[in-house]
Protein backbone atom coordinates (compact mmCIF):
# COMPACT_ATOMS: atom_id res chain seq x y z
CA UNK A 1 0.00 0.00 0.00
CA UNK A 2 0.88 3.43 0.43
CA UNK A 3 1.12 3.93 4.03
CA UNK A 4 4.41 4.47 4.24
CA UNK A 5 4.10 7.97 2.12
CA UNK A 6 2.02 9.69 5.16
CA UNK A 7 4.81 8.75 7.82
CA UNK A 8 8.19 11.24 8.82
CA UNK A 9 10.28 9.59 6.36
CA UNK A 10 7.80 9.01 3.39
CA UNK A 11 7.41 12.95 3.52
CA UNK A 12 11.20 13.18 3.56
CA UNK A 13 11.68 11.25 0.51
CA UNK A 14 8.96 12.78 -1.04
CA UNK A 15 10.99 15.67 -0.01
CA UNK A 16 13.61 14.96 -2.02
CA UNK A 17 11.78 15.65 -5.17
CA UNK A 18 10.80 18.99 -5.14
CA UNK A 19 12.01 21.76 -7.14
CA UNK A 20 13.99 24.53 -4.94
CA UNK A 21 10.73 26.36 -3.66
CA UNK A 22 8.38 23.62 -4.82
CA UNK A 23 5.46 22.14 -2.72
CA UNK A 24 4.25 19.80 -1.76
CA UNK A 25 -0.15 19.29 -1.74
CA UNK A 26 -2.08 16.55 -0.40
CA UNK A 27 -5.88 16.26 -0.99
CA UNK A 28 -7.41 14.77 2.16
CA UNK A 29 -11.06 13.92 3.02
CA UNK A 30 -10.16 14.37 6.60
CA UNK A 31 -8.43 16.54 8.94
CA UNK A 32 -5.94 13.81 10.43
CA UNK A 33 -3.39 14.94 12.99
CA UNK A 34 -1.34 12.55 12.72
CA UNK A 35 -0.85 13.12 9.24
CA UNK A 36 -0.28 17.02 10.21
CA UNK A 37 2.13 16.00 12.56
CA UNK A 38 4.65 14.05 10.29
CA UNK A 39 4.21 16.95 7.90
CA UNK A 40 5.22 19.20 10.47
CA UNK A 41 8.11 16.95 11.48
CA UNK A 42 9.11 16.61 7.77
CA UNK A 43 9.06 20.60 6.48
CA UNK A 44 9.13 23.68 7.86
CA UNK A 45 5.96 25.27 6.78
CA UNK A 46 2.82 23.18 6.44
CA UNK A 47 -0.93 24.69 5.69
CA UNK A 48 -4.28 23.44 6.49
CA UNK A 49 -6.56 24.90 4.01
CA UNK A 50 -10.48 23.74 4.09
CA UNK A 51 -11.97 22.88 0.98
CA UNK A 52 -15.97 23.46 1.36
CA UNK A 53 -18.44 22.21 -1.30
CA UNK A 54 -22.13 21.12 -1.94
CA UNK A 55 -22.09 16.72 -2.43
CA UNK A 56 -25.34 16.73 -5.34
CA UNK A 57 -25.42 12.73 -4.22
CA UNK A 58 -26.23 13.54 -0.71
CA UNK A 59 -27.29 16.84 -0.83
CA UNK A 60 -24.91 18.06 2.08
CA UNK A 61 -22.47 20.59 2.56
CA UNK A 62 -19.06 18.83 3.11
CA UNK A 63 -15.32 19.94 3.89
CA UNK A 64 -12.08 18.49 2.35
CA UNK A 65 -8.07 19.44 3.46
CA UNK A 66 -5.55 20.40 1.28
CA UNK A 67 -2.32 20.42 2.72
CA UNK A 68 0.41 22.77 1.27
CA UNK A 69 4.07 21.90 3.13
CA UNK A 70 7.19 23.72 1.66
CA UNK A 71 10.27 24.73 3.44
CA UNK A 72 11.45 27.46 1.30
CA UNK A 73 9.42 30.89 0.57
CA UNK A 74 7.02 29.74 -2.39
CA UNK A 75 7.60 31.70 -5.69
CA UNK A 76 4.95 32.15 -8.52
CA UNK A 77 5.88 32.93 -11.97
CA UNK A 78 4.54 36.25 -13.10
Amino acid sequence: GNESFYTESGLARAKEHLAPGGILAVWSYTENSPFVSALRAAFAVVELVPVSYLNDLVDEQHTDWLFLAHDEPATRDA
